[in-house]
């Protein structure tokens, strides 16, 4: 049985929201790789870009 779990995070510095795609674990590093789907400031879309380490590149939100 599987679990589909759907996380966005909001930057509170950038006020940019991401969307997870997945985590991945290597020894004590977990790295949190995700989307951008939207500017929250100017509210427009914002083109699809990949970012590891998302939680030690600011401050965030869990929505």
């Amino acid at each position: 049985m599987y679990t589909t779990l759907n996380l966005e995070f909001l930057n509170v510095d950038s006020g940019i929201i991401y969307s997870l795609q997945k985590i991945t674990t290597k020894q004590n590093l977990v790295t949190f790789h995700c989307q951008s789907i939207w500017d929250s400031t100017s509210n427009e879309l914002v083109a699809d870009q990949d970012f590891l380490h998302l939680l030690d590149n600011g401050t965030f939100c869990l929505l």
